[in-house]
C-alpha cells in the first residue's frame, strides 16, 4: 500500500490517483515474479532498453564477432592442415629409428588431424546455425520439425525425420556436411605409412671366417693315403668324391652357410683351379697318337667325345691307359677331345677331332661372398694361377719321408682334379640307333652334355633345353674346378674351427623401415573438407549481413526468443516437465520467428501470426512507442479488466 502525507495527497488529481491505484494492483498482480517492470520501465519502456542495451559501437563489434568466430575457424583449420602436410613431407623417405618414434609421429599426425576438423566442424555448425536461424523466419515448421532442425548437428537419428527434409531440405544437406567433416581425421593420418625402405641399414661386425683347411697329408682329409710305408697317393676322398658327383650334376656352387641371412665378406684364400686350352700347334705325333686311341674302340657308333691321360700311347697294340694316373713334371694333365662341328666320326682319323688339354695349378683367390636372405652370390673379384702343381708319388713330393713332415695343400688340389677326370675319362657316341651312349664315363650324367661341342654332335631329336649358360666344354673343365673349390666351404669340414678362423669384417645388412607421404591424398581430403566448410560459412555470413543479427544455440537465445503468452494455451500442464516424446498435437504445432515493431523477436504461433492477433500486452506498449498516452492508457484499461 503507497502511504502519501496530506501535503502529497493534496496535489494529486483525480487521474493521477487513478493511475497510482492502477499500478498498485498491477504490482500485488506480479508479486509471485522476481523480475517485475518498474515504474520507470513502464512508462518509458524504450529509454529502458537502451539503458540496458549495448551501445552502437559495442553492437557493430557483437555482429561482427561471430563471422569472425567462423572465418577464424577456416582460417586456423587451413593452417592445421598446412602445418599436418609440412609435418608429414618432413618426414619422407626417412628412416623409422624405433617403435616409439614412430608411434609418436604418428600421435602428432592425428592431432593435427583432428585439430583442423574440430575448426572446420565448429565453423561450419556455427554458420549452420546462422541459416538454421533465418530459415524459421522465412516459414512456419512445426515444433516437431523446430527439434529436428536444431538437433540434426548433434544427432544423426534426426536425419530419420521426413519433416527434417520436408522443413529445411538444405539444412539438412548442411548438417550432413557437418557429420561427414571429420572424416577428414579419419584419411589424413593413413597418408603417412611405414614401408620396406630401398637401401637397407648396413652394419661391420668383425666375426671369426673360416678358409679352407688344407691341413696335414695325414688327415686324408681330401685324398686317400697308403697307411703302410710312405703315404702314397690313392685316389681322391670319398667325401671330395660326392662333392665333384654334386657340382658335375647340378652345374653350380653348393649352398654355402652364411654368417647372416644378409650380408657380404670377402675371402682371400689359395686352391686348386685348371686351365684348359688347344694342345700344341704342329704336334702332329701327339694328334696322331689321338686318333690311334679313337680307333683303339672298336664300336659300329660314331664317337663325338673322348676324355683320356696319356701314358702309354704307341704301336704297342695294347690298349691305351687313358684310365692312367697323371704323372707329369710341371702340372697334372686331362686330356678331351671333340668332334669337328660340321664333320662326322665315320673316318675317326686325327683330322675329324679337336683336341684339348687342362692343366691343375695353385691359384690365389680373391672371392666376395654376398648373401640376400639365404641365397647366395658369389663373385670372384680376382683369381691369379701361381704355379702348377705336380701329380707324383709322395715321396717325389716330399723326399725322404719323415711323418708329420709333408703337407697336404698339394695333395688335396690333386685329390680334386682326380676326382673330376674321373669322371670325365672315357667315350660318348651315337649308337647305330641314334641315342647316345657314354662307354666309362660319368660325362652323361653332368651338365656338361650341354656345352656347345656336344650339343652340336648329338642328333637334334635328343638334345634337351640348356640348363647352363652357353659355353664350349673347355670352358665348362674350368668352370666346374672352380665350383668345386668354391663349394669347399660348404662342408665345415674342409675348413678352419673357430678358434682357427681369421677375424674378418662382415657387412650386415638389415631391412629397415621408412616413411612414405601419400600426399595427393592428404591434400585433396583437406582441400575439399576446406572448401566446403568455407562455402557453409559464406551462407552463414549472407545470413547475417540478411538479417542483421548473429545468433547461437544456446539455451539462452531459445529462452529469449520463446517469450509469448500464447505458448501458455498450446503447452498441457502435464508436458511443461519436457519430457521425451513429445506430442503428436504439440509436435504438428508450426511457429514462425518474427520480429515485433523495432524492439522484440520472437516465436509465435503461425495462425495467429498470419492472423495478424500477434501483440501481447508489452509488444502493444512498444508498439505505440515511448510516451504514448494511447498506450500506456490501453495497457492499464487491459490490466483493470484482468
Amino acid at each position: 500500500m503507497i502511504q502519501l502525507n496530506d501535503d502529497e495527497h493534496a496535489n494529486l488529481t483525480t487521474a493521477d490517483i487513478q493511475n497510482v491505484t492502477i499500478l498498485h494492483d498491477l504490482k500485488q498482480r506480479y508479486a509471485g515474479f522476481k523480475n517485475v517492470p518498474s515504474l520507470s520501465s513502464i512508462f518509458c519502456p524504450l529509454s529502458s532498453i537502451r539503458q540496458d542495451s549495448p551501445s552502437g559501437n559495442t553492437m557493430a563489434r557483437l555482429r561482427f564477432l561471430v563471422p569472425s568466430i567462423m572465418c577464424g575457424g577456416i582460417l586456423l583449420g587451413t593452417l592445421a592442415a598446412v602445418a599436418h602436410h609440412l609435418f608429414y613431407q618432413s618426414l619422407n623417405g626417412k628412416i623409422v629409428h624405433s617403435d616409439n618414434q614412430q608411434q609418436w609421429f604418428f600421435r602428432i599426425g592425428t592431432g593435427l588431424a583432428f585439430l583442423a576438423k574440430t575448426l572446420l566442424t565448429a565453423s561450419a555448425a556455427l554458420a549452420y546455425t546462422q541459416i538454421l536461424w533465418q530459415t524459421l523466419r522465412l516459414r512456419p515448421i512445426s515444433l516437431h520439425g523446430v527439434d529436428s532442425l536444431f538437433g540434426a548437428v548433434t544427432s544423426a537419428w534426426n536425419f530419420t525425420d521426413l519433416e527434417l527434409w520436408r522443413s529445411g531440405p538444405t539444412l539438412a544437406i548442411i548438417a550432413l556436411i557437418v557429420w561427414t567433416l571429420p572424416l577428414i581425421s579419419v584419411i589424413t593420418p593413413a597418408t603417412l605409412t611405414v614401408r620396406i625402405a630401398a637401401h637397407p641399414n648396413q652394419t661391420i661386425y668383425n666375426v671369426p671366417i673360416p678358409s679352407i683347411d688344407y691341413g696335414r697329408i695325414e688327415d686324408q682329409r681330401f685324398a686317400l693315403l697308403n697307411d703302410r710305408g710312405p703315404p702314397t697317393y690313392i685316389g681322391p676322398a670319398q667325401r671330395i668324391m660326392r662333392l665333384m658327383s654334386s657340382i658335375t650334376s647340378q652345374g653350380a656352387i653348393l649352398q654355402i652357410p652364411a654368417p647372416f641371412p644378409n650380408c657380404t665378406y670377402s675371402i682371400l684364400f689359395y686352391g686348386p683351379s685348371i686351365s684348359c686350352g688347344s694342345t700344341p700347334i704342329g704336334d702332329t705325333s701327339f694328334q696322331e697318337d689321338v686318333g690311334k686311341l679313337i680307333n683303339h674302340y672298336n664300336t659300329a657308333g660314331m664317337i663325338f667325345y673322348v676324355g683320356f691321360v696319356p701314358k702309354n700311347l704307341g704301336g704297342t697294340g695294347t690298349a691305351p691307359s687313358d684310365l692312367a694316373p697323371v704323372e707329369s713334371k710341371d702340372h697334372a694333365r686331362f686330356y678331351a677331345a671333340t668332334l669337328k662341328p660340321g664333320l662326322n666320326s665315320n673316318s675317326r682319323n686325327n683330322q675329324t677331332y679337336e683336341t684339348f688339354e687342362c692343366g691343375l695349378y695353385n691359384t690365389s683367390y680373391v672371392v666376395d661372398f654376398t648373401f640376400n636372405n639365404g641365397l647366395q652370390d658369389i663373385i670372384v673379384t680376382n683369381m691369379t694361377q701361381l704355379n702348377g702343381v705336380y701329380s707324383g708319388y709322395e715321396l717325389d713330393q716330399c723326399g725322404d719321408w719323415i711323418p708329420g713332415t709333408c703337407g697336404g695343400p698339394s695333395k688335396a688340389y690333386y685329390s680334386i682334379m682326380d676326382a673330376f677326370s674321373n669322371q670325365m675319362i672315357g667315350y660318348v657316341e651315337n649308337s647305330y640307333y641314334g641315342h647316345p651312349i657314354g662307354v666309362r664315363t660319368q660325362l652323361m650324367n653332368s651338365v656338361l652334355m650341354e656345352t656347345t661341342e656336344i650339343q652340336q654332335s648329338m642328333k637334334a631329336s635328343y638334345r634337351q633345353p640348356l640348363s647352363i649358360a652357353n659355353m664350349t666344354l673347355a670352358q665348362a673343365f674350368e668352370q666346374t674346378v672352380l665350383n668345386a673349390t668354391l663349394s669347399l666351404f660348404s662342408d665345415p669340414y674342409f675348413l678352419q674351427n673357430s678358434t682357427t678362423a681369421s677375424i674378418l669384417p662382415v657387412l650386415v645388412s638389415s631391412p629397415q623401415n621408412a616413411y612414405m607421404y601419400s600426399s595427393r591424398n592428404l591434400i585433396m581430403s583437406y582441400g575439399i573438407g576446406i572448401f566446403i566448410a568455407a562455402a557453409v560459412v559464406m551462407v552463414g555470413i549472407a545470413c547475417i549481413w540478411t538479417s542483421g543479427d548473429s545468433f547461437g544455440a544456446s539455451f539462452s537465445t531459445i529462452l529469449r526468443t520463446t517469450r509469448n503468452t500464447e505458448f501458455d494455451a498450446i503447452i498441457q500442464p502435464g508436458e511443461t516437465d519436457g519430457a521425451f516424446p513429445l506430442s503428436k498435437q504439440l509436435g504438428d504445432t508450426k511457429l514462425i520467428l518474427r520480429r515485433y515493431g523495432d524492439t522484440r523477436t520472437a516465436f509465435a504461433l503461425a495462425d495467429t501470426a498470419r492472423s495478424g492477433d500477434q501483440r501481447s500486452e508489452w509488444t502493444e506498449t512498444g508498439a505505440k512507442g515511448p510516451g504514448s498516452s494511447d498506450s500506456l492508457s490501453g495497457t492499464m484499461q487491459r490490466n483493470t479488466a484482468r
